[in-house]
């Protein structure tokens, strides 16, 4: 996919063999190879548009999908918001990354903030186990993970 440009510090990318997914902080930028109509084959959403992320995971690879609040997905063609053919583990850890991003009380209040990840949950976007971990870092308390006993 040619030189890519260094990240500014605190974010991150997930590379696919049709594209990239960029998420600074406050953008998720999905830039593909492939050049689409609407937009040029690049497009930036604003985390507060972001309602999800969906990791649809192959024999080998997966592919990325950012669901856009009130975006419908295109009817045929390529859909701009969704990455093909990244790692597994790069997909996963890019979705927890986001997942968290989108959970953390900012201007939003909490329960605000608990009603999305709810609604994560009911949509299969996410497992009973990363809703439990997301739930439990929004309100601070400990997960079950937490509590298993250390070895000395």
């Amino acid at each position: 996919m040619g030189k890519k440009d260094p990240l500014p510090p605190g974010a991150t990318r997930i590379e696919g063999t049709d594209g990239t997914i960029t998420f600074d902080g406050r953008n998720v930028t999905i830039t593909h190879t492939w050049l689409s109509n609407a937009g040029r084959g690049e497009a930036q959403i604003p985390l507060g548009a972001v309602a999800g992320v969906n990791v649809k995971n192959g024999m080998v690879l997966a592919a990325v999908t950012v669901v856009v609040a009130g975006g419908g997905t295109p009817r045929k063609g390529k859909d701009p918001f969704t990455v093909n053919g990244c790692t597994k583990q790069d997909a996963a850890a890019f979705r927890d990354l986001l997942v968290t991003a989108i959970a953390t009380p900012e201007a939003s209040g909490l329960v605000e903030q608990l009603q999305k990840l709810a609604a994560l949950h009911t949509q299969g976007m996410l497992t009973a186990e990363e809703f439990g971990i997301a739930k439990a870092k929004l309100l601070g308390t400990s997960t079950p993970e937490d509590d298993v006993p250390q070895p000395w």
